[in-house]
């Protein structure tokens, strides 16, 4: 039934999908090599959009097949903006050839010259908003509402901005992953965003296309995200509280570990138990500060279970995070540790008194944690860990 036999989808009143039909058919029916079937696929786009199934009637000629005219009834169609320019009545010489050859290159965005001034303004804005968001910090373009401006891609009437603007984003998602890793921060798309712009501009479709058009490893690498995230794989997400509570225990273990090594070289009489007792008390907490804080302020960033747990921290933007940074994250987290430290040097202390530092700084940080998505010390930090 028309418009959607011609659209090739099921009767919808989703215009997204009417507008993902439309520009998949515009790919077979471009102006310029087929004005007819150009002109009945986007009178059946303009029909679906306007379609209200109280009041719609198909028209007359909506089930009619075409007669095709006789020869010497054919005439002529008028030129227009779309057709091609006539063929050259010469033969074409060595630079004419080298101009055409030139010419039929897909354009870039900054080169392509748009007919219609709202398509210009629409690859425009998709841009500007495309380059805030890929650099936003992570908890915002983790989000794929804020990436819905890419659905105005379907409101571009020009097929040249169209496929400009498609190959701009291609490129540019590689380019930022690509300067960003190299830094040894997080890479700016992860492959949920890129699986979003392929349902958007139906990149799959258009594989030899980019393979023609780009260099092999820019292929590969958004090929490799899009699989990734069809085939079930999980991106980079901020730590669980179970992943950094392992990664604590074994911190711990570590610290006593070590603590227990080094009482044996100093004291080969004594029994294990000596770490808790007396002036070594202090020993063993001065070695858990180093194992659990101290790895974090090396060139590694992350501590002994944050390294077996697979988690590293970047500031809120993924990127590589400053020293002062880690300073305050872990000396906030320290701060954080004290009523643990209190119970090992201060035995003595009313339990209360202790118990009711720990309770302060427990609901501190799931208050955080639950109005703002952060710990204390990330909060305070502006650091974020990630598994």
């Amino acid at each position: 039934m028309y418009p959607w036999d011609v659209l090739e989808i099921t009767e919808t009143d989703d215009r997204k999908a009417i507008k993902k039909a439309y520009a998949r058919l515009l790919r077979q029916h471009r102006p310029d090599s087929d004005p007819e079937g150009f002109q009945r696929v986007n009178e059946a786009y303009q029909a679906a959009l306007k379609w209200n199934a109280a009041d719609w009637q198909e028209p007359a000629w909506a089930d009619t097949p075409p007669t095709p005219l006789a020869a010497d009834q054919a005439q002529e169609p008028e030129p227009s903006v779309h057709d091609p320019e006539p063929a050259p009545t010469t033969a074409p010489t060595a630079e004419t050839t080298a101009e055409t050859s030139t010419s039929t290159e897909s354009p870039s965005v900054d080169q392509v010259l748009l007919a219609d001034e709202a398509s210009w303004q629409v690859v425009t804005d998709i841009l500007k908003q495309f380059k805030a968001t890929a650099f936003a910090p992570i908890a915002i373009k983790r989000d794929l509402t804020h990436w819905q401006f890419l659905e105005q891609y379907h409101d571009i009437s020009d097929l040249a901005a169209r496929e400009a603007l498609s190959e701009e984003i291609f490129k540019r998602i590689v380019e930022y992953n690509h300067f960003q890793m190299q830094a040894g921060n997080l890479a700016a798309f992860d492959a949920q965003v890129v699986n979003y712009c392929n349902e958007v501009m139906d990149w799959e479709a258009n594989w030899v296309h980019f393979e023609r058009r780009f260099a092999p490893a820019y292929v590969q690498h958004v090929y490799h995200l899009i699989e990734w995230q069809q085939t079930g794989g999980h991106d980079h997400a901020p730590a669980t509280g179970w992943q950094r509570l392992l990664a604590w225990w074994f911190d711990v273990v570590v610290a006593l570990a070590a603590s227990i090594l080094l009482a044996a070289l100093m004291m080969p009489e004594h029994k294990i138990s000596v770490i808790f007792q007396g002036d070594y008390r202090m020993i063993t907490c001065v070695l858990l500060m180093l194992v659990m804080s101290g790895m974090q302020l090396s060139r590694w960033r992350k501590s002994p279970g944050q390294h077996i747990n697979d988690i590293k921290v970047y500031d809120l933007f993924g990127n590589h995070p400053a020293l002062n940074m880690m300073w305050i994250r872990v000396a906030v987290f320290q701060a954080s540790m004290s009523p643990i430290y209190g119970f090992l040097l201060w035995p003595t202390a009313p339990f209360w008194l202790l118990a009711l530092w720990a309770y302060l700084v427990v609901m501190i940080n799931l208050f955080l944690r639950y109005k703002m998505g952060h710990w204390l010390h990330e909060w305070v930090s502006g650091t974020v860990a990630i598994k």
